[in-house]
């Protein structure tokens, strides 16, 4: 295949994927037809079919690069800085304003995800899995860093990582399934705050 209809056949798929993240994200996944992507992508069904076996596979083909973009995304971002402190920080701002940017398609997740189990195919569970337990152990190498460079005190960096990553992920999900009028990245200073600072007064 030339270069030329290599580039036609991913603009078509690019095209298809962003007309049903917009349905999905306004719809939802199971009010979401084949012929309603059709008719906003512009693409006949036919010519869907020759990307994706169905919805399913279009819904598990965005969650994939939504998660491939995040991981992506993290790691250009610390690239050309130095101290772990400012990584940590920049990854948690990143990872708040990456999911406050995606709220409406990652509703669906969180909205349909009983009945997604179902419906969608097990590896999409497995591929999640497989980028979240990545993501932690980029977090966890980064920790283990700043203890060998006397910035981050000698403790279980693979808990410590679990913890950022959880207490993200929970801000995030409350956010989106409960609809907090707040933006996400209002969290931002709270988070840091409750990480690097903790809880207790220190004479207490």
């Amino acid at each position: 295949m030339d270069n030329r209809k290599e580039r036609e056949r991913t603009w078509r798929k690019q095209e298809i994927l962003a007309a049903a993240e917009k349905l999905f994200a306004k719809r939802g996944f199971f009010k979401t037809s084949m012929a309603d992507i059709s008719e906003v992508s512009e693409f006949p069904l036919a010519t869907i079919y020759k990307f994706f076996q169905g919805k399913e596979d279009i819904y598990y083909t965005l969650i994939n690069e939504k998660a491939d973009l995040f991981m992506i995304m993290q790691k250009e971002a610390i690239e050309k800085i130095r101290t772990v402190k400012s990584k940590m920080k920049v990854l948690a701002e990143r990872h708040l304003r990456f999911f406050e940017e995606n709220r409406d398609f990652f509703k669906i997740y969180i909205s349909e995800r009983n009945g997604l189990a179902v419906t969608i195919r097990e590896d999409l569970g497995g591929y999640i899995h497989k980028k979240h337990e990545e993501y932690i152990q980029f977090v966890t190498a980064i920790l283990r860093e700043g203890i060998k460079k006397g910035e981050v005190r000698e403790m279980d960096p693979l808990k410590m990582a679990l913890l950022m990553v959880g207490s993200l992920d929970t801000l995030t999900y409350r956010w989106i399934a409960d609809k907090v009028d707040e933006t996400l990245s209002d969290n931002l200073q709270f988070l840091i705050n409750v990480l690097f600072g903790g809880i207790l007064i220190s004479n207490s």
